[in-house]
């Protein structure tokens, strides 16, 4: 493969980060080297130190990250906008990177991202983890960023065959394709995981992780609703929202527990599990292309687990066709606690379901074994470099 040109990799969320994006970001930055990329985002305060060894790209903080939610929180970023560009143009340059991947979903890191293209003229590719223009159908200014974007993108790479397929459709012109989530572990053997499946215990445990969102937040609300149908069952929330929203919405008692846990053991605590909640969208005020679209980062650690899949979200999603297309969950496509409660008792009850469900999870999932997805990135890349070159030499044959 023709050697790969270094490229400064953009991004708000960056290790040590634990949202969706910093994970992302960290588990295919691993699989360049220091002469491949450069890594630059926000530094969040009160973070553990991250795992970065030398050999990863270089990785720099251009601004701070004082948390979502915080009051002011959206204008300290617009605020730090100039120091930003400063930073990215000024990495482009002493660590002579030639290209610029941006990663949205924050606008302002996305915006910079275009400018430092513009004006440092490098070729600039995007990888949007969220739709724009769906998610702010009201923002003018979102509307000419991601036509500004679009028009100076040598290539646009998306979340998910969702994010594609909508595109396609809304941007019939416009060159897009699929640069999914990765991971670093060692797929398990399902040999190793069997003999934990076929084990019974007086109570069931039932284990959901994630942030709760605009995108799960009805769905969530479900789970609540099923609680007081399964008396003989233990919850776990590992989640790095606020402890009170879940209370408020009715997960309390002796057998709720509500945690955090680092990235590093998440998997570990979600083998622990008999049955594994995935919940997604039924929130009438979040965006329907977002919801129809989103594959969230979760979905790799579940795969992972070795633990049954019970998923209740709307027939019409993405996520619902995977799940459905692999053969890897429990699918329950309405907000209906009852038939939640029944999905989990089949999940329960039927062990050569169980077993069934969790060999097609860990057969799903080689898909996203980060080296393969670095690879398609590396692919994608210089191929469109390339047709760019091409496109410029025919320009330039035409004029003379």
């Amino acid at each position: 493969m023709k050697k790969m040109p270094k490229m400064l990799l953009l991004s708000r969320s960056v290790p040590p980060g634990v949202s969706g994006s910093s994970i992302i970001v960290s588990n295919l930055a691993k699989q360049f080297t220091r002469d491949e990329m450069v890594v630059l985002g926000a530094y969040k305060r009160n973070m553990p130190a991250v795992d970065w060894r030398p050999e990863y790209p270089k990785l720099g903080y251009a601004t701070l990250q004082i948390g979502d939610g915080v009051r002011g929180e959206r204008w300290v970023r617009w605020f730090q906008l100039p120091l930003l560009l400063v930073s990215v143009l000024w990495t482009l340059y002493t660590q002579r990177c030639r290209i610029l991947l941006t990663v949205y979903p924050d606008m302002v890191y996305l915006f910079a991202g275009y400018l430092a293209s513009v004006i440092s003229n490098k070729p600039l590719f995007v990888y949007f983890h969220n739709t724009l223009v769906q998610a702010r159908p009201a923002s003018s200014f979102a509307r000419w960023l991601q036509a500004a974007v679009f028009k100076r993108a040598r290539f646009v790479f998306v979340m998910s065959e969702g994010m594609r397929r909508l595109y396609t459709e809304l941007y019939p012109d416009l060159k897009c394709e699929p640069l999914v989530h990765s991971f670093n572990e060692q797929i398990p053997t399902f040999e190793s995981v069997a003999p934990r499946l076929r084990q019974t215990n007086d109570r069931l445990h039932i284990v959901f992780s994630g942030n709760l969102n605009s995108s799960n937040r009805g769905a969530v609300e479900v789970i609540a609703k099923m609680l007081p149908y399964l008396p003989d069952a233990d919850v776990t929330i590992y989640t790095g929202t606020h402890h009170q929203t879940f209370k408020n919405l009715g997960f309390e008692g002796d057998r709720i527990e509500i945690t955090s846990v680092s990235r590093d053991i998440l998997i570990s605590k979600l083998a622990e599990a008999d049955v594994l909640l995935l919940p997604h969208g039924f929130t009438d005020s979040f965006a329907e292309e977002e919801t129809r679209t989103i594959f969230p980062t979760k979905i790799i650690e579940y795969l992972l687990a070795g633990r049954p899949i019970v998923a209740v979200l709307p027939q019409e999603t993405f996520l619902a066709d995977f799940l459905k297309h692999y053969d890897c969950a429990v699918v329950v496509t309405k907000p209906d606690p009852v038939a939640l409660t029944e999905a989990i008792r089949r999940v329960q009850t039927d062990k050569a379901l169980a077993e069934h469900l969790v060999r097609n999870a860990l057969n799903a999932v080689q898909q996203f074994y980060a080296p393969t997805v670095a690879n398609e990135l590396r692919e994608g890349i210089l191929h469109h470099l390339n047709v760019g070159l091409k496109s410029k030499q025919v320009q330039s044959d035409t004029s003379v």
